[in-house]
C-alpha cells in the first residue's frame, strides 16, 4: 500500500468518526457496532500502510547513502588512457587501473590481475584486457 492509499484509508476513518458522533440516542445498535468495526478496518489499514511507506522510504534513503557512497569514492579516481585509476596524493594515476566492466556496472572498485605480459583478467567478472598500464604506487 503507498503512501497516498495509507493516507485515503485515514480519511476514511475520520468520515465514519465524524458520522458516529452525529449519531442520535435512539439510533440502532447493530449499525453503531457497524460503524465500528468500519472504523477499526479504515485505521488498521492505515497503519499498515504507514508502515510499508516508512520501510520504503528507509529502503530509498539506504540506496541513496549507497549511492552517495559510490559517488565519492569515483571523485577519488583519475583515468588514463580510457581506464579509472586510484588518485595518489598528487592527482596523478596510481597502481593498476580498476576493471571497468565492474566500475561501470555498480562502481565495484575491483582490479583486474596481470596473466603476462600484457594480459589482465578480472577475478569478479572475467573481463579481459591487454595493453594496461601500471603505475608506481
Amino acid at each position: 500500500m503507498e503512501l497516498a492509499a495509507a493516507l485515503g484509508s485515514i480519511n476514511a476513518a475520520l468520515t465514519l468518526a465524524k458520522a458516529m458522533r452525529s449519531i442520535e440516542k435512539g439510533y440502532d445498535a447493530a449499525v453503531l457496532k457497524a460503524q465500528i468495526a468500519d472504523l477499526m478496518v479504515a485505521v488498521s489499514d492505515a497503519k499498515i500502510g504507514l508502515l510499508e511507506a516508512q520501510e520504503s522510504i528507509t529502503v530509498k534513503d539506504r540506496e541513496i547513502k549507497a549511492l552517495e557512497l559510490k559517488l565519492k569514492a569515483n571523485d577519488e579516481l583519475v583515468e588514463y588512457d580510457g581506464h579509472m585509476y586510484a588518485r595518489g596524493e598528487d592527482g596523478k594515476p596510481k597502481g593498476a587501473p580498476f576493471c571497468d566492466a565492474c566500475l561501470t556496472k555498480d562502481g565495484t572498485q575491483i582490479r583486474p590481475t596481470n596473466l603476462m605480459r600484457q594480459h589482465w583478467k578480472c577475478p569478479r567478472c572475467n573481463a579481459l584486457y591487454s595493453g594496461l598500464h601500471k603505475f608506481p604506487g
